[in-house]
This record gives structure tokens, sequence and C-alpha cells, in this order.
């Protein structure tokens, strides 16, 4: 569903989902919904990857009737394995890390189950689109307190939590930078991709990280997380500013290892199978996609060969190595005509097939 306008939350700057579950709950359909703004409409190669987070990721979370919980549990398992703190303040750095990635466990899930989906290139499109996104919020801010907002600004993807004073609830998604982490773990996670596209890809992912961090003058020694947040139904946590600044490191090390542990981990609701066995990226859609990007740079697409997620990913990573509005034009335009071919000869939701009975000239 495309949103003609935003309301003024900015939470509704990005793409949500409704989920299958809770669209049955209000109205008995049994499908997910996802509203995105309006402007997506034409810019598919850097925005609708994001449904590969909000329907690969969430949607699928959802369908599998205690999947999610099982994988919170583990998450918080790796950092701490003891009670809940008995006040409104984690006890300590372990049980305040356990806690801290149990919230983030779905965000950071969807965005393996992206990875799953989509490939490694979902990590390079969703650095582009947060840092546009992040700006599209500053500008927000900015024309509400003084009518003008500033241009000009370098790229910016958040490392602590909160950004800005007037943020007092820890969002639920990871911040940027360990987002990148959790995708670095889930990509060297994927059993049937070389070890020589893993490395390309992590090495891209963290030049990516190094540039916004250096470009905006960022702290990049610790990450401090304060703020309100939820640990049960009915149940929120306290973390004063400064009370756990951690290592960078060490922060980025534990995300590392959360990306690896959803894609990788066997989980009784999925009959002792991983994530991957419902989907996965290997080496076969790597190839693929590498062929569709060298056609995209000689302007010779050929789009009917791969599948959707197989055309996403070699649009991002042509553009990744021609990023020119030109070619950004040209690729979404062409990107456009082979997803509505596409559409067209789904099997589910394309248009119904004609067969004829006998050949034209032929009565019975």
């Amino acid at each position: 569903m495309l949103r003609p306008r935003l309301n003024l939350g900015v939470e509704e700057f990005a793409p949500h989902i409704l989920p299958a579950e809770e669209v049955e709950r209000l109205c008995g359909a049994k499908v997910g919904v996802v509203c995105i703004p309006s402007n997506y409409r034409t810019q598919p190669a850097l925005c609708w990857p994001a449904l590969a987070h909000e329907i690969g990721g969430h949607d699928t979370l959802h369908a599998y009737d205690g999947l999610l919980w099982e994988i919170k549990y583990q998450v918080r398992q790796h950092f701490y394995k003891g009670p809940d703190p008995s006040g409104t303040e984690p006890e300590n750095k372990d049980q305040f890390l356990g806690l801290l990635w149990d919230y983030w466990t779905e965000e950071a899930a969807s965005d393996v189950c992206a990875i799953l989906n989509l490939g490694p290139a979902y990590a390079m499109g969703v650095a582009v689109y947060l840092a546009a996104l992040n700006e599209r919020i500053r500008r927000y801010k900015e024309l509400g307190k003084e009518g003008q907002a500033r241009r000009g600004q370098n790229p910016s993807l958040t490392s602590s939590w909160p950004p800005s004073s007037d943020v007092s609830e820890i969002r639920p998604h990871p911040t940027d930078i360990l987002k990148f982490q959790v995708m670095i773990g889930a990509i060297n996670a994927l059993r049937g991709l070389g070890d020589q596209d893993k490395k390309r890809y992590t090495k891209q992912i963290e030049d990516i990280v190094s540039y916004t961090l250096e470009a905006n003058g960022s702290d990049s020694r610790t990450i401090s997380i304060s703020g309100w947040f939820q640990i049960k139904t009915g149940r929120w946590m306290h973390v004063e500013e400064g009370s756990f600044p951690i290592d960078r490191a060490e922060m980025e090390d534990g995300a590392r290892k959360v990306g690896e542990l959803i894609a990788s981990a066997p989980f009784s609701r999925l009959n002792g199978n991983s994530l991957q066995a419902l989907e996965t990226w290997d080496s076969s859609d790597q190839t693929e996609t590498d062929g569709i990007k060298k056609y995209l740079h000689d302007k010779t697409p050929h789009f009917a060969v791969g599948d959707d997620a197989q055309l996403m990913a070699a649009s991002i990573l042509a553009l990744y190595e021609n990023p020119t509005p030109e070619f950004y034009d040209y690729i979404n335009e062409n990107l456009t005509q082979s997803l509505v071919s596409s559409f067209g000869d789904d099997p589910v939701w394309g248009k119904e097939s004609y067969h004829p009975i006998a050949g034209k000239g032929i009565g019975i």
C-alpha cells in the first residue's frame, strides 16, 4: 500500500508492515500489508529492497508460531543467562546487553532474513536508504524549529543512541552501524556463498561504515545506549546516559555473533532447521546477479535472466559502482519494466492464462 502523505510522526518516514496475523485479527484477511511512502513507487532500485526486510523478515517471523520468541530467547542467552533485574535499571553490563539485544531481535532478524532473500547487496542498498532517511528526519526537525532546513550535510549513520536530546525511548532497531555488523555476521554464515564473495562484501560494508563515521566526525571508540526500552509486556527498563559505554569493537563483535546465530542456529519451531532452510543466498544467485550487473553497466539489460531478487541485487551493485543521477534513472526505469513483466508472469498474482481447447478455425 502506497501512502500518499506522511503524518507528522517521524516513524512514518519509513516503510512498515502489519503482519498477516495482525491483519487477520483486524479484518479476517490472511495477508500482510506493507505501507510505504508513495514517492518510493518510481525508485525500485534503492527503495523496494526494504520489502525484503518487511515481508521476508517480519511477516515470515510471525508466520511460524513461537519462532520469534525462540530466536529472542537464544539471542538473550548468548549474552546473559540470568534473571530479569529486580528494579527498573539493568544491574550489570551482561544483563544490559542480553535485555537490549532481546529488544532488538525482531528487527535484527528481519535484516538477516533480508540478506537471505536479497543477498549481501541488501546491506549496500540499505546504507544509502538509511543515510537518506536520517537526512530527511534531520530536515523535518529543522523545518519544524527554524522554518528552514540546512542542506549539504554529510551522509550519516547512527552509532550511539539517542541521536538528540529530544529522544527518550530506545528504538527497537539496532543503531545503524550495529545493523550492518548484524548483516556481516549473517553474510559470513551463508552456507552456500563462497569465501571470496563474503570477504568482498564485508570489506565494502566496513568501508561504508568507516566513511560515514569519519565524514561526520563521530566518536567511534565507544557506543553508548540510553533511554527507555521494553523487556516484556507492561515492563520497561531505563538506562541512564553514560551508564554502559561499551567499546565499539566489543559491540560490533556481539552484533556479528547475533547475525550469525540468527542465520545459522537450528530452531525447534522449524523442526530443527535454520532460517536458511526456508530461503538462502548462494553462489549460483551471486553468479547470476554479477552477470545481470554487467549487462546494466553495458546498458544492454537482459532482464529476462534472473528472478526479482537477483534483478534488484544487481541494480544495487551497479549503482554502487556507478553512482550518477543519469545511471540511477536508467536503472530505475529498466528495473520497473522488468518487475512489471515479472508480476504479469507470476503464477499466483499474474494474469489468468488462456488455453483454447482447439486451434484457431477448428470448431467442435
